[in-house]
């Protein structure tokens, strides 16, 4: 019944044959955010120079039926970047926001 709509959404429920309106009523409907169960990354600079060494990833992430309004309750998404002398830098990405989408700057 919820599958195409987003959690946290209202709704309303009618009864009608053949146009005629036998039962209307209008309800708070809930439900509750699931977990993530996956997460797509992007990688959005495809080259680092000396004087321009920053480095842009975007994410995205989902529940198990693709939705992405999720409970970020518990959730920490860090990038680690490897260099080619095989050092590393690692940084807390943002949290996602409403369309479950959040950005790393390393």
């Amino acid at each position: 019944f919820y599958r195409g709509h987003p959690p946290l959404t209202g709704g309303e429920a009618a009864v009608s044959v053949q146009g005629f309106d036998l039962l209307r009523r209008a309800a708070s409907v809930s439900m509750a955010r699931s977990p993530v169960a996956s997460l797509s990354g992007v990688l959005r600079t495809t080259e680092v120079h000396v004087d321009s060494a920053t480095v842009h990833a975007a994410y995205q992430v989902r529940d198990e039926a693709g939705r992405t309004a999720v409970d970020t309750a518990d959730l920490a998404v860090r990038a680690v970047l490897t260099m080619a002398d095989a050092s590393t830098q690692e940084v807390q990405c943002s949290s996602p926001d409403a369309l479950g989408m959040g950005a790393c700057e390393l």
